[in-house]
């Protein structure tokens, strides 16, 4: 059983966090839940990422399925204390973190045999993407989330302001500003279990990795009851503050299948539009610009698709950035997208994916259930492998809002070298300088 459990809300975030615990040597996996599945036949890894998609759900359906992965998970055989709990969570605070951390928070009570109060250790920073807490509040390259372009609504007053989405989820919490991240350890190990009895949620600040390193350190003395909660920037830090032993990858590279590489963008962020726009403009990618329309009978979309996958060139699936979807209009084009890449599934060598909802949707329709993750392509960019499907095929997925605009462009030239390596060292290390 794995020692780490992360409980994620989508796809990317699930795969981001294994991938931070990867690139440290530990055998990593994603398990795809969908609600009703039974948790059983657990892979042999030191992580288990489990995406329960409920990143679009409402508030009451999203803490109903997180308290539902919490306890399948116990009767799957994780112990009710024997394993660590992480409740990921979307560095711009997207989705309902308050109500599926208090679910957590209420199941994992109920799993703990004695009277000591079960408090959660939240750090949401993401240095690595300019995402940062300060004062207990989310900002984006040092802008509140509303005067971001990362910007999302959420009832109850300000996304940014952590504190009033944790109460009106029922949570109390309180707050360790940076001076006290930074204090030293043993200050702030007493300052973590002065409040531990006292508070729902610690919510700590933290502006750099080296804040976050200390806040994992720390937070070890509250002992494996307590739940952490965070971006991937926390999880990367917890396996080595639990003293994990790494156990290493144990991909070949005769595993990996040849062929042309699919790249699908779905995601609305400018980041990825323009990400985008790069990997068109090169001359050997077959662009497939999907509208709405063309998807209401796919066979014309599939077609282009399959055409230019045959020839052995690399193709580009992107939303019409002219058109705007949302709600049910944009459901129903994903899932039309994902049928038109299922049939072209056979001949894919590679598969790069930009938005969670996109990448799920994707992944189910053709059957992938797990990825074993190996490592990062960059900062915030997982590489993967899909495990216990036809094949084992090259997965790379992206949150829409993270990287440089070379990103796709450097995913293709990873997934190309990695066609390419003939040494076994060279393809074992899915890392790129």
């Amino acid at each position: 059983m794995a020692e780490l459990i992360v409980i994620a809300d989508d796809l990317t975030g699930a795969a981001e966090c294994a991938a931070a615990c990867a690139s440290q040597g530990f055998r990593a996996t994603v398990l795809l839940y969908s609600s009703g599945d039974r948790i059983a036949d657990l892979p042999n890894s030191d992580v288990l990422a489990i995406d329960a998609n409920t990143r679009l759900q409402s508030a009451g359906h999203a803490a109903e399925t997180t308290a539902e992965v919490v306890r399948r998970l116990t009767t799957s055989g994780a112990p009710a204390t024997g394993c660590f709990i992480f409740k990921k969570l979307d560095s711009t605070l997207r989705g309902n973190f308050g109500t599926e951390i208090a679910a957590v928070l209420r199941v994992r009570s109920d799993m703990t045999s004695n009277a000591d109060k079960v408090s959660i250790v939240l750090a949401p920073a993401l240095p690595a993407q300019g995402r940062t807490t300060v004062g207990g509040f989310q900002l984006v390259h040092g802008r509140a989330l509303e005067e971001s372009d990362l910007a999302c609504s959420g009832v109850g007053g300000p996304r940014s302001d952590i504190a009033m989405v944790l109460g009106d989820a029922g949570l109390s919490c309180t707050l360790i500003d940076l001076g006290a991240v930074r204090s030293g350890l043993s200050v702030l190990q007493n300052a973590m279990a002065g409040l531990a009895p006292e508070t729902d949620v610690i919510l700590c600040d933290a502006e750099t990795d080296e804040d976050l390193h200390a806040i994992a350190e720390a937070s070890m003395i509250l002992g494996e009851r307590t739940v952490w909660a965070g971006s991937a920037g926390l999880a990367g830090h917890l396996p080595h503050a639990i003293k994990m032993a790494t156990s290493g990858n144990d991909v070949e590279p005769g595993d990996i299948s040849p062929g042309p590489t699919l790249l699908v963008v779905g995601s609305p962020a400018s980041l990825s539009r323009e990400q985008a726009r790069l990997l068109a403009a090169m001359p050997d990618v077959v662009t497939v610009p999907v509208a709405h329309g063309s998807l209401v009978d796919d066979r014309t979309a599939c077609a282009m698709i399959r055409e230019g996958l045959q020839s052995g060139r690399d193709v580009l699936v992107v939303f019409d950035e002219d058109q705007s979807f949302g709600g049910d209009e944009a459901t129903h084009l994903t899932k039309a997208l994902s049928r038109a890449v299922a049939s072209c599934a056979p001949i894919l060598g590679g598969l790069v994916m930009t938005g969670g909802e996109t990448a799920r949707a994707i992944l189910d329709e053709i059957g992938i259930r797990r990825l074993r993750l190996l490592g990062e392509v960059e900062s915030g960019l997982p590489f993967s492998i899909a495990d216990g499907w036809t094949r084992p095929l090259p997965v790379l997925t992206k949150a829409g809002g993270f990287g440089s605009p070379q990103t796709l462009v450097r995913c293709r030239e990873f997934l190309q070298r990695m066609e390419r390596a003939s040494a076994p060292s060279e393809a074992r290390s899915p890392f790129v300088s």
